[in-house]
C-alpha cells in the first residue's frame, strides 16, 4: 500500500536535515541535498520483503523507511561502535537484516550486481517479492551495470534499476560522459526505459511503482532514470571550483517545496502542518546526532579479528539416507567426485543452485556439471551470458537473500573479469557488517596446465591474499568431494580451485554417499624424517613421484598436500619443518609473489632454528606461461622437485637462498 503525502514529506525533511547535519560532522561525506524526491520516490512504497539497494549518495533515509534507528546510523556516519557497521566499513552501508543490499566496496557498480542476485533469490524461490537499486550517473558506465541489466533481461528477474542521475561524476558534467541519454540504453537488453523528473517526487514514485509492479507479475526490470539536481559538491567539504563558468541553466525548483506546495494546492496539507514536519524532523536529527557524538568511537573491541570468516555450517541431515555399505574400492575421477559432491547437495538442499556458461545441456566446460542439468532442470542449473563479473554479484546478492549458489568460471584467467565482486564484495560483507551477512557462495573454477592446451596461467595466489575469502585446491579426488560438500555447507564465500591436469586424470577411491572434508587442515600424503615437501594441487602427484626417485637413493621425503590455501594450515606446516629440519615448496604458479612465499616468510618467522638448510621453492618462471611446446620448459615438474631437495640436501649452513 503506497504511504500517503505528509508521510512522503516527512522522509524527505528527515533526508534534508540528517545530509545536512552528516555533512557538518564529517567533510568526506556525500552530500544528497536536493536529491530528495529521487531517493525516497524510489524506495518508499516498497513493501517490508522486499529488497532495497540504495545508492551511496543519500542512503541514510531509505534506511529509516526500512527501520533502522536514526541515532545508529549518525554514530556509523561518525565512525562509532555503535554504527550497524562496528565502525568497520564505509559509514554508508545498512543494515542487512532489514533487507538492504549492503554497500561495502569503494567500487561503483559492484553493488548493482549485488541487488541483481537478490532478484534471483526472489525469482528462484518463485515469489513476487522485487528489488530496487538506485545508482548514480557515473556508475551507469561500468560494465557491472551492463552486464546485470543484461543478466536480468535474460532471465526477467524482478528487479528495478534507478539512476540518480544529478548531472555530474566528481568534477565532470555529464555531456562529456554521457552521449546519449541513460533510459536509451535499456532498449539494448529490450527492457523498458523511462526517463522522469527526479525532483518530482510523484513522478519518480509513479515510475518506480509501475516498474515494480511489472516486475512483481513476472514481466522482468525496468531501467528508470530520475533526473535531478546535485546542488552540493561531490563530497562536504568540495568548493566545486570545477562548476564556474559551466553552463548549467537554472537550477529546477527545490523537491521539498515542490512537494510541499502540491500537498497544500490539493488539500492534503497545511503550511503549519509541513512547518511542524520541517521542525520535529529537525529535531530528530539533533538529539539522534547528539547521542551519537557521546556514544564511544570504535576501537580495539570492534576490530573483529573472528568476524573474518562467516565460519562453517554444521551437516544438515541428508534428505537421501546415504547407501548402507560404502564402496571403498569404487574409483573415479577428479571431476566426477566434484560432480557428485554437487548433486548429493543439491538433492540434500534445495537453495544450492549452479550457474555458468554452458552448464546446461552441453555439460559444462571440460564436463564439470555433467548431468546437472538433466536431474535437476534448468531452474537450478542456470546458463548465463559470458559475463563473469555480473555473474559473480548475482551469486553473492542470491546467497545474502537465502540461496547457496555455486558459480562456474571455466578457467582461472576469467577471474579478473570478476575481480571487484571476488575482491571487494564477496570476502568483505560478513565482516563489514558487523558480522551479520551471510555469503554462502562457491566460485568453482581451473587453473594450470593440463592436457587442454589453454588457460595455463595460475593465479591462486592473488585471492589467497585476501581475508574473508577460502580458498581451496584439492589434490586427488577424495578430497576433491569432502572439499566441495564443505564448500557448499560454508556460511561464507569459498573459491574452489581445480587444477586441469588433475581433473579428468587418475581416479581414486572416493568414499560412496556423503562425504564432507574439513576446510584447513592439510592431508599428510607420505611420511618421512629426512625432508619436508609442502606441494600445492597439480604438483602432489609429481611430488609423489620425486620422493619415490629421491628413496631410491635413501631420502625419505615428507609430502604434505596443503589443500587449502586460506585459510592454511600453519601448524601442521611448522611441525612438519620442525620434525625433518628443511623444506621444499612446490606449487604451478610463478615462484615471484606465489603462495608458496607465504608459507616460506612462516617458515623463516616461526621455525628459523629448527633449520638445517635454506628454504627453496619451486614455482613456474617468472614468464607469462606460453602455449605449444615451451609451456613445458615454463613449469615446473617431478624433475626440478628432485633437483630442490637435492640442493637442500647438499646444503651446508643456513643463509644461502635456493630458489629452482
Amino acid at each position: 500500500m503506497a504511504v500517503d503525502g505528509l508521510t512522503v514529506y516527512r522522509w524527505m525533511a528527515l533526508s534534508r536535515d540528517l545530509e545536512a547535519a552528516l555533512c557538518r560532522e564529517n567533510p568526506r561525506w556525500f552530500p544528497a541535498e536536493g536529491e530528495e524526491a529521487s531517493i525516497v520516490g524510489a524506495f518508499c512504497d516498497l513493501r517490508a520483503d522486499d529488497a532495497a539497494a540504495p545508492h551511496y549518495r543519500g542512503p541514510f533515509v531509505v534506511y529509516l523507511m526500512r527501520g533502522a534507528e536514526l541515532w545508529r546510523l549518525a554514530g556509523q556516519a561518525l565512525g562509532k561502535a555503535v554504527g550497524y557497521s562496528k565502525g568497520r566499513s564505509v559509514p554508508f552501508n545498512g543494515p542487512v537484516e532489514l533487507g538492504l543490499v549492503p554497500w561495502v566496496a569503494g567500487d561503483l557498480g559492484t553493488t548493482v550486481g549485488v541487488a541483481t542476485g537478490a532478484a534471483l533469490a526472489f525469482w528462484y524461490e518463485q515469489s513476487d517479492r522485487v528489488c530496487v537499486c538506485s545508482f548514480g550517473d557515473g556508475t551507469a558506465n561500468r560494465g557491472d551495470f551492463h552486464e546485470s541489466l543484461n543478466l536480468a533481461a535474460c532471465w526477467k528477474l524482478p528487479v528495478v534499476y534507478v539512476c540518480q542521475n544529478n548531472g555530474w561524476s566528481i568534477s565532470e558534467p555529464s555531456e562529456r560522459y554521457l552521449p546519449a541519454p541513460i533510459a536509451g540504453r535499456a532498449a539494448g537488453y529490450g527492457i523498458p526505459g523511462v526517463a522522469v523528473d527526479g525532483n518530482d517526487v510523484d513522478a519518480v514514485r509513479a515510475a518506480v511503482g509501475e516498474a515494480v509492479a511489472r516486475a512483481r507479475r513476472g514481466a522482468g526490470p525496468t531501467l528508470v532514470e530520475a533526473r535531478t539536481w546535485r546542488v552540493r559538491g561531490h563530497w562536504a567539504g568540495d568548493e566545486q571550483g570545477y562548476r564556474r563558468g559551466h553552463p548549467e541553466g537554472p537550477a529546477p525548483p527545490d523537491p521539498l517545496a515542490l512537494f510541499g506546495a502540491r500537498l497544500v494546492a490539493k488539500g492534503e496539507a497545511t503550511t503549519d502542518q509541513l512547518r511542524a514536519i520541517a521542525l520535529q524532523a529537525a529535531a530528530e536529527v539533533a538529539e539522534a546526532v547528539e547521542r551519537a557524538r557521546a556514544a564511544p568511537d570504535a576501537g580495539p573491541a570492534e576490530l573483529g579479528l573472528d568476524e573474518v570468516y562467516a565460519g562453517g555450517q554444521p551437516p544438515a541431515e541428508p534428505s537421501v539416507v546415504p547407501r548402507e555399505h560404502s564402496s571403498p574400492g569404487r574409483r573415479i575421477s577428479y571431476m566426477d567426485a566434484v560432480v557428485e559432491a554437487i548433486a548429493e547437495e543439491m538433492r540434500g538442499d534445495a537453495r544450492v543452485l549452479v550457474m555458468g556458461q554452458d552448464v546446461g545441456p552441453f555439460g559444462g566446460p571440460l564436463q564439470g556439471a555433467k548431468g546437472l542439468y538433466g536431474e535437476f532442470g534448468p531452474r537450478r542449473v542456470l546458463e548465463t551470458p559470458i559475463s563473469e563479473s555480473a555473474l559473480v554479484g548475482a551469486a553473492i546478492g542470491a546467497a545474502l537473500f537465502g540461496q547457496r549458489p555455486i558459480v562456474e568460471i571455466s578457467f582461472g584467467e576469467f577471474l579478473p573479469c570478476a575481480m571487484s565482486q571476488l575482491v571487494l564484495q564477496a570476502p568483505n560483507l560478513h565482516y563489514m557488517t558487523g558480522g551479520v551477512a551471510r555469503v554462502p557462495v562457491v566460485i568453482r573454477t581451473r587453473v594450470g596446465d593440463g592436457p587442454y592446451g589453454g588457460h595455463p596461467q595460475d593465479y591462486s595466489a592473488w585471492f589467497a591474499h585476501v581475508p574473508g575469502l577460502k580458498v581451496v585446491m584439492p589434490a586427488e579426488p577424495q578430497d576433491a568431494k569432502g572439499l566441495m560438500a564443505a564448500a557448499i555447507r560454508d556460511d561464507g564465500p569459498v573459491l574452489f580451485i581445480e587444477p586441469m591436469a588433475l581433473v579428468h586424470g587418475a581416479r581414486g577411491e572416493v568414499p560412496d554417499g556423503e562425504h564432507v572434508a574439513p576446510i584447513g587442515p592439510v592431508r599428510l600424503a607420505r611420511a618421512g624424517r629426512d625432508i619436508t615437501v609442502v606441494a600445492l594441487g597439480a604438483m602432489v602427484p609429481p611430488t609423489l613421484q620425486a620422493a619415490a626417485t629421491l628413496a631410491a637413493e635413501g631420502v625419505d621425503v615428507e609430502v604434505i598436500d596443503l589443500r587449502t590455501l586460506a585459510p592454511w594450515d600453519r601448524d601442521a606446516v611448522l611441525a612438519s619443518v620442525r620434525r625433518t629440519g628443511r623444506v621444499v615448496i612446490a606449487h604451478e604458479a610463478w615462484a615471484t609473489g606465489g603462495f608458496g612465499a607465504e608459507i616460506a616468510a612462516t617458515v623463516a618467522e616461526h621455525a628459523l632454528e629448527t633449520l638445517a638448510a635454506p628454504i627453496a621453492r619451486v614455482g613456474a618462471l617468472p614468464v607469462p606461461v606460453p602455449s605449444g611446446h615451451l609451456r613445458r620448459l615454463a613449469l615446473p615438474n617431478a624433475e626440478r622437485i628432485v633437483a630442490a631437495v637435492r640442493a637442500v640436501l647438499a646444503a651446508a649452513r643456513p643463509g644461502r637462498g635456493i630458489t629452482s
